[in-house]
């Protein structure tokens, strides 16, 4: 599909952008799941977020002072928010303006300036090891066959072109998970960035990015996801390094696409 945001779509986040701004301060309360349902758990104050009719949104947050990272979530039949072949900006102020088409507000600016005058002070004494957890292929039963005739089927191809190229640049640590089932779990210790993406195929799965820069365990995102919808969290180039982890659970028996870099 790959289609472009619409001028209708731009309207629409341009709306909820104005009431957020004014809202930044406070933030614009919690977030919702791929599924509608709010999400659990501290995932940061909302500094700005462009929001589509059909429920799809780009949303941007701060997780705590000079972290900054982006959300987007919706159905992979919609909308691109990019044309197809558009490179994604890297700086999250430019990501907005190029969305919404109009200045970034004064919270998100003020939040990146924060990011680039703050520096790691101390060496982090305490780490997580790193470990993969790797989810099962799907059997060739009942659950196969939907498994692949969903492999074949149009969103699922545009969720893999969009999100899941067969390699990452400038990284080794990428994991491409494609139409698979039960838990499936990353955790990398000393990262700079966290990209994971998850797209739900058949049932609803459970899905988790969380980092710890220090002693305590912090939520990006905790989000059912439905089939035919996706959730993207996008944390680069902060100040501190961090542990990071992306995790599927809550999915025996279902089936989702997981793709993720470091």
């Amino acid at each position: 599909m790959n289609k472009s945001l619409g001028s209708q779509g731009t309207k629409v986040g341009v709306l909820i952008l104005a009431a957020c701004s004014m809202l930044s301060a406070v933030g614009c309360g919690q977030a919702s799941g791929a599924d509608g349902k709010p999400d659990t758990g501290d995932t940061g104050r909302v500094l700005a977020k462009v929001e589509r009719a059909d429920g799809a949104s780009v949303t941007f947050l701060e997780a705590e002072p000079g972290i900054v990272f982006v959300r987007e979530r919706g159905s992979i039949d919609g909308d691109a928010f990019l044309p197809e072949g558009e490179s994604r900006p890297k700086s999250v102020v430019d990501l907005y303006e190029r969305l919404a088409g109009e200045a970034a507000p004064v919270a998100l600016v003020d939040a990146v300036e924060l990011s680039k005058s703050m520096k790691q002070s101390a060496a982090r004494t305490v780490t997580e090891p790193d470990e993969t957890v790797a989810p099962a292929a799907p059997a060739t039963d009942g659950v196969g066959t939907a498994s692949q005739a969903l492999s074949n089927d149009l969103s699922n191809a545009d969720f893999l072109g969009r999100y899941c190229p067969p390699s990452y640049p400038d990284t080794t640590d990428y994991f491409r998970w494609v139409n698979v089932s039960g838990r499936g779990s990353l955790t990398r210790s000393d990262q700079l960035a966290l990209v994971s993406a998850v797209m739900g195929l058949q049932g609803t799965v459970h899905f988790v990015a969380k980092y710890r820069p220090w002693y305590t365990w912090k939520n990006l995102a905790d989000a059912q996801v439905n089939p035919g919808w996706y959730e993207r969290v996008d944390m680069e180039d902060t100040w501190t390094d961090f542990d990071a982890r992306a995790t599927v659970d809550e999915s025996d028996g279902d089936l989702y696409n997981m793709c993720t870099h470091f």
